[in-house]
């Protein structure tokens, strides 16, 4: 309510009363996210020990001390967005000292809406200038093309082509739908420079030739991750539980497929260029029907994945370890049965990995099932799938990292 009280779009002087108010807000959401951290690990800590004393044999719903949503302003949609953006760009590698105050410096502010807003306004202000920029050179390409002799000019089709391609203001795929997962990699890779361009694609496809409007670049889409997360591809895996795709580790030892150098290299290839394409479909403000568990999210953040997390992504697999910290009836052992060895399914055919060096000699007793939940969490999200994933980040970055993701 103070805040409401006191906004101004924009706030200038360290005491002017709506920046002291969001300075105290954004002091209270971080002790909010330090006192439900500490709250879930002492009802973790207490649950584990009722449960071993024989009161309860589940750990309870953890929840924020007080909701997030609590701290979403409704006022931020009085802002001109636009304007703000400019001012906390100008900010981006700033000191406090240096830079003018930005209501987008606090995001626990803004609303999921508000937020996808602020991607959108940075993808266009991206595009904005690379347009510009291709503008510039079609012109001075031009201008040399016409002064050239037409001898080495006229007679060379490629020539003009390269001229064209290279001062185009757009990154323009042309694709045929008979080969449209190779081209479509073939010619993001070739034209690496213009990724930050509009996208523009056309199906060259007899009869299919015409201006893209939209609707081409979104069935562009459509078809593309249709085909690239379709399990036969190979690359990702859908999950029985909340439809999700989760990547198909296979580079950890834990695939029986014989893979070479060349092999290794082409996947990761594949990887980096699925994260391109997830990427562009963001920066072109297409909406896509791909559905990540959240710990994908958490790793492109660099966020810590802990058990609540886990069970959120995969619940079988959490609620099977959260049942084994809490297991009271004898030594956890003897029900359950297992080493510090984690098991993955690849193409019909489970491989067995220790989490620790000479874990399969080690058996997981009450005393240290802790320890093997956190090696069990890390190696399934992390050591799995950590060349794949770095592979995949890296294309996805190379499109939309920057400060606004974060």
């Amino acid at each position: 309510m103070y805040l409401s009280a006191h906004f101004t779009p924009r706030p200038t002087g360290a005491k002017h009363p709506a920046i002291c108010a969001v300075k105290a807000l954004g002091i209270l959401y971080e002790a909010n996210n330090i006192g439900t951290r500490r709250e879930q690990e002492k009802q973790r800590i207490s649950a584990i020990k009722d449960a071993r004393e024989g009161n309860q044999n589940v750990l309870p719903e953890t929840t924020s001390t007080i909701s997030f949503k609590y701290f979403y302003s409704g006022v931020m949609e009085a802002l001109k967005f636009k304007d703000e953006y400019q001012i906390w760009r100008e900010g981006w590698g700033k000191s406090e000292s240096e830079k003018m105050f930005s209501y987008f410096d606090y995001p626990f502010l803004l609303s999921p809406t508000s937020k996808a807003h602020i991607l959108n306004l940075d993808a266009l202000t991206q595009m904005s200038a690379h347009y510009e920029e291709a503008c510039v050179r079609h012109a001075v390409a031009d201008h040399a093309q016409r002064l050239l002799p037409e001898t080495l000019t006229g007679s060379s089709s490629e020539f003009q082509k390269g001229i064209r391609a290279g001062s185009s203001p757009y990154l323009v795929l042309e694709l045929s739908r008979a080969h449209l997962v190779e081209e479509a990699f073939d010619q993001i890779t070739k034209k690496h420079a213009d990724l930050k361009k509009p996208l523009k694609v056309a199906f060259v496809d007899v009869g299919e030739e015409g201006v893209d409007q939209g609707g081409v670049t979104k069935e562009f889409f459509q078809i593309m991750i249709e085909k690239v997360f379709d399990s036969r591809f190979g690359l990702f895996k859908e999950l029985d539980e909340g439809r999700c795709w989760w990547i198909e580790g296979a580079l950890d030892g834990s695939s029986h497929m014989e893979m070479s150098a060349k092999d290794i290299r082409i996947r990761l290839i594949e990887y980096e260029l699925v994260g391109i394409l997830v990427g562009l479909a963001l920066y072109n403000g297409v909406i896509l029907g791909v559905r990540f568990p959240s710990v994908v999210y958490r790793k492109l953040l660099g966020w810590e994945i802990g058990l609540d997390s886990f069970i959120e992504s995969f619940p079988a697999l959490g609620r099977g370890l959260e049942q084994m910290l809490t297991w009271t009836d004898g030594d956890v052992y003897d029900v359950f049965m297992r080493e510090f060895e984690i098991s993955y399914e690849h193409l019909g055919q489970i491989t067995t990995l220790p989490l620790i060096p000479g874990g399969e000699l080690i058996s997981v007793t009450n005393e240290n099932r802790e320890d093997y939940v956190r090696a069990y969490i890390d190696h399934y999200v992390h050591e799995h799938i950590r060349q794949e994933f770095t592979a995949f980040q890296r294309g996805f970055e190379k499109i939309c990292g920057g400060e606004a993701l974060k």
